[in-house]
């Protein structure tokens, strides 16, 4: 039976339509890349599709590279008639697409921008796209706009039908003859209503020109289980060890004992050298921190690098400032990048990954296998597995965009836990957990349950330590004053940042993207007493200290014997994904920020909330990153499980009130982790939409690599669980350099002026508590 043809045209938005069509039509549509020429012949002679969706995306609908297959799929560049043996639905693009290639005219609208911007919409009743769907958004038809060109003519060959209250856009047509139809915003968007609705008409007026039918039933997936450039699926291997665990829990929460006295005490001390802690500073958004560090025979120190930036060698569009690579990603991944493992008997090995270092931790994840039964008798998802760092520029390895800048860091750095401690906030109990491989035998079982025995000791031993707070003499410091005390500088001045966003926002009125998550870092070079790894741990308890976060981090590597190590800190609002024994999946992006007003919880302090959820830039800021990840979540998920249980909701930390939203869905069976965060990374909520050509023009503004930040930290459990963060509010450091990056999303709304302010605000809170550890030294 023919089924439905859905264009990707690289936007971020098409896999959520996609689910939308599945879910009614009862079969998965076919999905192709809008380059993809030979595909679409090859389903057109096999008469496999019998009507056509054009999807979303940026650029210009007289681009005949913006519109790749769609050219022919619409008539043809001269409207020669080829193509009428098929039903069209346009969305957004694919709208201006049927408008402009029909003798319409489809230019920059006249009143401007719209992204992420929630509008009623009132219809002439006279079309079957809208049947069932009342009119007006007092009536409760309201709908997704995301488009920066828009209709003011459309031509001979179409009508309108729908128009937008706000500003008398053209938000529908339809052709006066044959089964085709365009709108002007997205019907899958979180905040259109009917968008289904309007998805099942189509298909009832496609059964009505003989276009063909529905099936019946849903597919819980979509087309090809490929999620990656890297192939197919892999079958699951054969377990090849089983993974035991074995525990002890000790009280401290009775004796005055804090999560920071125990990792302090049994792993960050001396040195301070490879150990871990995911530390939910902030207890009362989080229930569990996780903390290590070298550990028995299976424990392991993997740090990865990239090899160079590939030079692009395709053609490219866009002007002097902001450009990118016409078409999909195709420009070539980097060359196999280099992994150096050390064990826990200082045996070092380094080799040349063919296959990616994520491929890496993918099999390394599926050789093992947790038992079951000690897994239950622990109320936490880490079983043992990998904690660590995914840097921004892994981005190569995933269904991403390659990477133009090489970072001077490890690009992934993980240890391998066998030993740890997981804190409940809770109950304030210390688990105590030690894993052996099965087949080691009696001797290393013995080995973990010693462990376990001299670290609960170590702890019932432990004294309250009182954390006394450094003084607040920068607490009124200006971003100048606070830069000038400490050394940094910015990697783009103030007015270079300005220029950028400037840029970002052409880019937007052209059509070519609808959210730019610019960024900026600050950089210094130079010895001072706080460079000492006591100095790196006391700023590290100011900051948890003064900047308490949910999904907050300390990562100390020992990269290499003859330089100084790498220690992360981290103080995140924000989880990017995690991932549930079960399959669950839960995405809680941040988009919106204001500082909070002093008293805290006063009147001045709530109108400052109130404010943020009611601020329309901040909102469509959210909406749109809300509305990436749930496309980038439907591609590794059930057909019909991706949710938002909470869409912009105030949260408020010690420094900010942030908007944040929550997404779930429920992960499908034939996708390993490893695919999830494949199909994801990097989180959206540090690149724009849609992600492939934001990227692009992202490359072309910053001049120099995220590294850490932007990343992701958390870890990846044996029992195929897993929890990342987004790293923000982070300090990287290593021998006399560190790094702090900062930004903010860019949209239309935007303010230049605002915009820098914004990074100057979230970049102080840190910058203070470096100049408060520094001068106490």
């Amino acid at each position: 039976m023919p089924r439905t043809l859905l264009i990707d045209n690289y936007d971020s938005y098409v896999d959520v339509l996609a689910h939308v069509i599945a879910g009614v039509e009862g079969v998965a549509p076919i999905v192709v890349k809008n380059d993809d020429f030979a595909g679409v012949e090859a389903l057109r002679n096999a008469r496999a599709f019998s009507r056509v969706v054009i999807g979303p995306g940026p650029g210009t609908p007289t681009k005949d590279e913006d519109l790749g297959v769609s050219v022919e799929l619409l008539g043809g560049e001269n409207g020669d008639g080829k193509g009428c043996e098929w039903a069209i639905l346009g969305v957004c693009l694919g709208h201006q697409a049927l408008v402009a290639r029909s003798g319409g005219t489809c230019v920059k609208n006249p009143k401007g921008p719209a992204h992420g911007r929630v509008v009623g919409v009132k219809h002439d009743f006279k079309c079957i796209l809208f049947d069932g769907v009342p009119s007006g958004g007092e009536n409760g038809f309201v709908v997704t706009r995301y488009h920066s060109l828009a209709t003011t003519a459309c031509g001979a060959e179409f009508v309108e039908r729908a128009w937008a209250e706000d500003d008398g856009t053209v938000m529908a047509i339809e052709h006066v003859e044959l089964p085709r139809f365009g709108v002007q915003f997205h019907p899958e968007s979180v905040c259109t209503a009917f968008g289904e609705v309007m998805i099942r008409n189509f298909l009832r007026a496609c059964e009505n020109a003989g276009f063909g039918n529905a099936a019946l039933g849903v597919p819980r997936a979509l087309g090809d289980a490929d999620v990656s450039d890297e192939g197919a699926m892999r079958a699951v291997p054969v377990t090849t060890s089983t993974v035991r665990l074995v525990h002890d829990v000790v009280n401290v929460r009775e004796r005055g004992v804090s999560s920071e006295d125990v990792f302090w005490s049994v792993f960050g001390g001396d040195d301070g050298t490879d150990c871990f802690w995911l530390d939910t500073a902030d207890e009362s958004k989080g229930r569990f921190s996780f903390m290590g560090g070298r550990g028995g025979k299976m424990w392991r120190r993997a740090t990865f690098k990239l090899a160079h930036a590939p030079e692009c060698r395709d053609h490219t569009a866009g002007d002097e400032k902001v450009r990118w690579r016409v078409g999909g990603v195709s420009c070539a991944r980097r060359a196999p990048g280099t992994l150096t493992i050390e064990d826990a008997s200082g045996t070092k090995t380094t080799s040349t990954l063919e296959r990616g270092f994520v491929q890496w931790l993918d099999d390394e994840l599926r050789r093992r296998d947790v038992s079951k039964a000690d897994a239950s008798a622990l109320p936490f998802d880490l079983h043992g597995g990998f904690v660590g760092y995914l840097g921004y520029e892994m981005r190569d390895e995933c269904d991403s965009l390659p990477p133009t800048k090489d970072s001077p860091l490890p690009d992934a750095a993980m240890f391998l836990t066998d030993r740890f401690i997981a804190f409940d906030h809770l109950t304030g109990d210390a688990y105590i957990v030690g894993l052996y491989d099965e087949s080691d035998g009696e001797g290393e079982r013995l080995d973990a349950e010693a462990w376990i025995v001299l670290k609960k000791s170590s702890i019932e031993s432990l004294e309250p330590t009182s954390v006394r707070a450094m003084s607040d003499a920068f607490a009124s410091a200006s971003s100048a004053e606070l830069l000038e005390k400490t050394g940094f500088s910015w990697r783009r001045t103030r007015d270079e940042y300005i220029s950028d966003i400037e840029a970002s926002q052409e880019a937007i009125v052209n059509g070519d993207t609808y959210e730019v998550c610019l960024t900026n870092m600050l950089h210094r070079s130079r010895s001072t007493p706080g460079d000492r790894a006591d100095a790196l741990r006391e700023l590290y308890s100011e900051l948890r200290r003064s900047n308490a976060a949910p999904y907050a981090s300390y990562l100390s590597f020992t990269i290499d014997e003859n330089s100084p190590p790498l220690t992360v800190l981290c103080c995140s609002p924000e989880r990017f994904l995690r991932h549930t024994q079960d399959g669950a999946l839960e995405a809680k992006p941040i988009k919106g920020t204001t500082a909070r007003a002093h008293p805290l919880g006063g009147d001045a302090d709530r109108a400052a909330a109130t404010w943020l959820e009611n601020n329309a830039k901040d909102r469509a800021e959210n909406l749109m990153i809300v509305d990436l990840l749930r496309n980038d979540l439907a591609r590794v998920s059930d057909v019909g499980s991706v949710e938002v249980p909470g869409l912009m909701k105030i949260e408020s930390y010690a420094t900010v009130h942030q908007l944040v939203s929550t997404v779930r869905s429920r992960r499908r069976s034939d996708v390993s982790q490893m695919d999830v965060v494949r199909s994801t990374y990097p989180g959206g909520s540090m690149t724009g939409a849609p992600k492939i050509r934001t990227m692009e023009i992202i490359d072309a503004l910053e001049t120099g690599p995220r590294m850490v930040y932007s990343g992701s930290i958390g870890f990846f459990s044996f029992s195929s669980a897993f929890d990342l963060n987004i790293v923000i509010r982070s300090v990287v450091a290593r021998g006399d350099d560190r790094w702090i990056g900062a930004g903010g999303a860019i949209t239309i709304l935007s303010d230049p002026e605002e915009e820098w302010r914004e990074i100057e605000l979230k970049s102080a809170a840190l910058l203070r508590a470096v100049a408060r550890v520094e001068t106490k030294h």
